[in-house]
């Protein structure tokens, strides 16, 4: 019986092993030929960026990819996020390091991007949110809707206004008197003059995304400051905005995106140096890019109250540059 079992299980068990062998060398050959056909992998960058610094950095960068990927790569710099954004949404870079404004807008006009990883900071920071901060003495009167003095940096900040006014727009947070201060250490300032009862801020989150106090607003930068005044309460706080993240281009093979993926996952513990060519803010490495992660900055921008086509002919409309 024994030996009955063995004469007809065993060529079955041999077919079958040579069937997923044969499956998996059609793959990766299927992959090879993908890879041969694609010949270089162009990344975008914008000019100032670490990587574009100088030719030394760009070759670092290039052949540290070549060798991981199998394949050449070449990098190109771009003078403005809105010429960046063109060439990824017409494919003549297919991979690229967006900001977090730059891929929300591309995310909304065009289903050809897909971001893969974003960078968190050596504390473990995977972006920010906006913060309102009030003096303890000033939290009855905000919270019984009396107008305080809230200052800010500037209409152009991220952190320190659009994101904010979107909430003021909903009605999240109160009419008040909102004063336009210039930069952050004006904000500051006013802070400890008592010229302002609160102001807009940032802090740090984390994948944990732990409860936090003002003691980590901007960053604990201005901290001594700050707390060296009364004691003040976050009262509102917006949802996370991550950091801008590493982007491929959805003509790309499947299996390059995840090489791709892998490689910024596992970069800062197997290859530290090349993470301070990369990402030199963000020496805690990457973590996965997740379908959503945008969405915050998107409602802020009124992203997706477009309507028009917004690439025509491999070109951006230039009213999203």
């Amino acid at each position: 019986m024994l030996k009955l079992l063995r004469t007809h299980i065993l060529p079955i068990y041999i077919l079958v092993v040579l069937t997923l062998a044969t499956g998996i060398s059609t793959t990766n050959n299927a992959y090879a030929a993908r890879k041969d056909e694609l010949k270089v992998l162009r990344v975008g960058v914008l000019y100032n960026h670490p990587i574009a610094e100088n030719e030394k950095s760009i070759a670092e960068f290039s052949n540290f990819y070549a060798t991981q990927l199998g394949l050449k790569v070449e990098v190109i710099r771009f003078k403005s996020l809105g010429s960046l954004m063109d060439a990824h949404g017409s494919a003549r870079v297919q991979y690229a390091i967006h900001s977090a404004r730059s891929y929300a807008t591309m995310n909304e006009i065009c289903s050809c991007l897909h971001a893969i990883a974003r960078p968190i900071s050596a504390q473990g920071s995977n972006g920010f949110r906006s913060v309102l901060i009030i003096r303890d003495d000033k939290k009855a009167d905000y919270a019984n809707g009396e107008k305080l003095r809230i200052g800010f940096s500037r209409k152009n900040s991220m952190s320190g206004w659009l994101v904010p006014n979107k909430a003021i727009e909903n009605g999240d947070i109160p009419a008040n008197d909102f004063l336009e201060l210039g930069s952050v250490e004006d904000v500051v300032s006013a802070y400890e003059r008592g010229n302002v009862d609160g102001y807009f801020g940032w802090v740090p989150t984390s994948k944990l995304d732990e409860v936090v106090s003002s003691e980590k607003v901007f960053g604990t930068i201005y901290n001594s400051r700050l707390q060296a005044e009364k004691k003040s309460t976050i009262v509102w706080r917006s949802k996370i905005i991550h950091h801008g993240p590493h982007v491929a281009h959805r003509s790309l093979p499947k299996e390059l995106v995840e090489d791709l993926t892998n490689l910024l996952l596992n970069m800062s513990s197997r290859s530290p140096e090349v993470l301070d060519i990369i990402e030199p803010y963000f020496s805690g490495g990457f973590e996965q890019a997740n379908v959503g992660d945008y969405n915050a900055i998107s409602a802020v921008l009124n992203l997706s109250s477009i309507s028009v086509p917004a690439i025509i002919d491999g070109r951006l409309r230039s009213t999203l540059q």
